[in-house]
Order: C-alpha cells, then sequence, then structure tokens
C-alpha cells in the first residue's frame, strides 16, 4: 500500500529542469516518434519538492513551491491534460487536488482529514480522480473518489483495516480501479473494481494474499492489473513481479531476486509492465544488491538500467512501436536521486535535481 511518505503511481495511457547526460541502457532504439511525451512528478527546488509536469523534457511547474507538493497521475482527453496530485499544509495535512491543463482544482479544504489523489482518468465530461483519506478520530485510511470535484469516501474495496485506490483509467464509459486493501492482521490485498456511471460500481474483488495493486489497463473486457506478491512460504521476505488478467495471476519474474511491477499499459493486444529487478544481493533482504529498471512486453523482459545504479521503471506508455518508461535513479553514497525517461530502452532525458517521475502519457497532437 502506498503510504504518505513514499508511493508509486502506475500510469494511465494517453509530466525549466536542465538535461543532464545519462547512459543508455539496452533494449532498442531511440525511435522516430514525434508525439508530445508528457511526465508528471516533482522536482526539488530550494529544497521543497514541487508538483511538475514535463512536456518532451522541458519543465512546468505546477506548485509555487512554498509547500511540498507533487503530481502522481495524468491523463489525457480531448486534447486536454489533466493531472492529479496533492500538497501538505501546514500542520503536516495533505490536501488532495488535480490540475486541467495547468488550472488548479482543489477538492478538500485541507481542515478534517488528510487525502492523497493518486490517479485521474476522464470519460466525456466526467473527471474521476481516486485515492484515499485518513478517516478523521482514527488512524485507518480508507479510499476515496472524487467525481467531477464530489468527494465519495470508502465506496470501493473491500474496506477491510486501511484501503488506497492507487491508479485509474477509463473505458468505453467505464472506470477500473485499482487498490490494496489491509487486513486488520496487517496481510495486504491487490483489489480491483469497476464503476460505471451513473454511480454504480462493482464490490471489490481481492487477489491473493501478501500482494499489492499498483496499475491498471484494460484491453476489450479484460481487466489487467500489475503489482507484486511475497513469497511467504520459500522466501518469506521475497517479491516478485507480476500482473494478473482479469482474475489470472501472471509471474513476470521466477522469485530468484526482489522484483516489483509498478506500472502497465496496453496496446493493441500487447500488455507493457515496467518495474525493477534487484541483481547481485540477498533475496530474501528487500533493499540488498541493485535495482535494475526493466519493462516486459507480453512477460518478455528488456533491461533499461545499467546494474550499476540503481534505478527504477515507475510508469510506462506506448505510442506506436515506441515505448515510453518513466522512472528515476537512485543515489546510494547520499547523493541526487533524479528522474529519468527513457525510450525504446534510450535514456532520453533526466533531471539535473532531486526530482521523480510518477506518470507518463502520450498525446499524438498535445495542446
Amino acid at each position: 500500500m502506498k503510504t504518505l511518505a513514499s508511493f508509486v503511481i502506475a500510469c494511465l495511457l494517453f509530466a525549466g529542469c536542465k538535461k543532464s547526460t545519462t547512459t543508455p541502457g539496452t533494449g532498442g532504439t531511440g525511435g522516430t516518434d514525434t508525439s508530445a511525451v508528457y511526465t508528471v512528478g516533482y522536482e526539488v527546488i530550494n529544497g521543497i519538492p514541487v508538483a511538475s509536469y514535463w512536456k518532451n523534457g522541458k519543465a512546468t511547474r505546477l506548485s509555487d513551491g512554498t509547500k511540498h507538493a507533487q503530481a502522481t497521475g495524468i491523463c489525457i482527453a480531448n486534447g486536454d491534460v489533466y493531472i492529479s496530485g496533492f500538497q501538505i499544509e501546514p500542520g503536516n495535512v495533505y490536501t488532495a487536488r488535480y490540475w486541467k491543463n495547468g488550472v488548479e482544482t482543489i477538492l478538500t479544504d485541507g481542515t478534517t482529514m488528510n487525502n492523497i489523489a493518486y490517479g485521474i482518468a476522464v470519460s466525456g465530461s466526467t473527471v474521476f480522480v481516486v485515492g484515499k483519506h485518513l478517516v478523521p478520530g482514527t488512524n485507518t485510511e480508507r479510499t476515496v473518489e472524487w467525481i467531477n470535484g464530489t468527494a465519495y469516501p470508502g465506496t470501493v474495496g473491500q474496506q477491510i483495516a486501511d484501503a488506497s485506490a492507487n491508479a485509474i483509467v477509463a473505458s468505453n464509459g467505464t472506470f477500473y480501479i485499482v487498490g490494496t486493501d489491509l487486513s486488520k492482521n496487517g496481510v495486504k490485498f491487490a483489489s480491483k473494481w469497476t464503476h460505471t456511471l451513473p454511480f454504480v460500481y462493482t464490490d471489490g474483488t481481492l487477489m491473493a494474499p501478501y500482494t499489492d495493486g499498483r496499475g491498471v489497463a484494460v484491453i476489450g473486457n479484460d481487466m489487467y492489473i500489475c503489482g507484486t506478491m511475497q513469497d511467504t512460504i520459500n522466501k518469506p521476505y521475497n517479491s516478485t513481479a507480476r500482473y494478473w488478467q482479469n482474475n489470472t495471476n501472471i509471474g513476470l519474474t521466477d522469485g530468484t531476486n526482489w522484483a516489483e511491477a509498478n506500472g502497465i499499459c496496453s496496446s493493441g493486444t500487447d500488455i507493457f509492465v515496467c518495474g525493477f529487478e534487484r541483481t547481485g544481493g540477498n533475496p530474501l533482504v528487500s533493499n540488498t544488491g541493485i535495482k535494475v529498471a526493466k519493462y516486459w512486453k507480453n512477460k518478455v523482459p528488456f533491461v533499461l538500467g545499467d546494474g550499476k545504479t540503481n534505478s527504477v521503471g515507475r510508469c510506462i506508455a506506448v505510442s506506436g512501436s515506441d515505448v515510453y518508461v518513466g522512472g528515476s535513479l537512485e543515489s546510494t553514497g547520499g547523493g541526487t536521486d533524479r528522474a529519468i525517461l527513457w525510450k525504446n530502452g534510450v535514456a532520453i532525458y533526466s533531471t539535473a535535481n532531486s526530482a521523480i517521475f510518477w506518470g507518463v502519457a502520450v498525446a499524438p497532437h498535445s495542446p
């Protein structure tokens, strides 16, 4: 489950930093696509994370830099760019918000409970934002939806104990949501729901125990979600990257190394997943070895990281034959963590300042 301090945002199909030189990975060529590519996340400016989006590598600030803020998810609909996010107000109160073409809409007033928006999708005139909130008077976090700005707390998911809606995508008037539920004894379950307006939703479906759900995609009537699963029997502290096609569990890694799947998207009948797999460490310990960013096309892996610097794939989008993966290069010695975007396995730009890309989207004809 995502926490207030650290979380992963899965991208949805369809955000000035100085470019710095990076070392290309393996897995393809630079391609020839000339579409506008948006990445979203944050960049640390003067010690404060600033919610930002990047269009073809050029940064635009969404927050004013006086308070901690992050952009968490993106979708492009009808030529408009929608970005979800949050800002931390005085008293450490998290307030959810979204931006349409850079214009901010605040979803919560910050006086009653913590709210974080993790994902956004649009269908017709409906803007659907998902995330989590802190139930007043408790330490329990529950899912929350905002439909055209109106909040509907705790309307999706099993709501066993803590719960979070982590990503959303729209297809043919239906909204598909993925999240993570935490049972009262601390066991995580990846979970998925659908929601059709006006306000008709399915009961949440829990996947296997010791899993979490991070990204969602749709092909026809099939729902795909990605995330992780822990091996609680043979290697109780290990994690494998995987995705589910409806309720069918499909592994991407074999459990030899710690691995996580963070983002998923579809193109035609193909499924693309991004994440990382550690190498050279103890597979029973989550923080040993080098994180190597990867993506998988129909379960076939492509390596993005160089195996020398920690790298993580956090979001993925496809345009034609071009595969875009956003993520981060992580410092191991107190240096600067930098955001990075790969195109067909080649790093095409990264930030000079500390930053992370949480979402990526491609617009063939950008607004």
